[in-house]
């Protein structure tokens, strides 16, 4: 199994434990995303994406991601919340160990590989199931 395939099952595994924590077929009551590794579950009365939580605590919709991981590689990227919670959820599946160039590398294509997802997502009509 490549460290691709491991990561996207740990992270299908992750939005699974997630998704337990939400009511049934929730989403973001705002944009509509569905993808439970981005809903506050802390509130189910009010579910809100990353994203649109931060807006509606008067924040500006923006982090920074650490692409090669924090303790690695001092490089940082704005993003979403939304995005900074898939990709650092990625990182997390990765096994330690890897040296500090090969996980900066490994940082981008997580940032390109959901970048895609979220293309695929729209153009196969497939709503905003993952958001910005």
């Amino acid at each position: 199994m490549t460290s691709k395939e491991r990561s996207r099952r740990g992270l299908a595994e992750e939005r699974r434990k997630r998704a337990a924590l939400l009511p049934p077929n929730a989403e973001c009551e705002v944009c509509g995303t569905t993808d439970p590794m981005v809903l506050n579950a802390s509130d189910v009365t009010h579910i809100l994406c990353a994203d649109d939580f931060a807006i509606a605590n008067g924040k500006e919709p923006v982090e920074e991601h650490h692409v090669g991981g924090r303790s690695r590689d001092p490089r940082i990227v704005p993003i979403s919340p939304n995005r900074h919670r898939r990709l650092t959820a990625l990182g997390l599946q990765r096994p330690p160990g890897g040296g500090r160039i090969s996980e900066l590398m490994r940082g981008m294509a997580d940032i390109c590989n959901d970048l895609a997802d979220e293309i695929d997502q729209e153009m196969l009509g497939g709503g905003n199931t993952q958001g910005g």
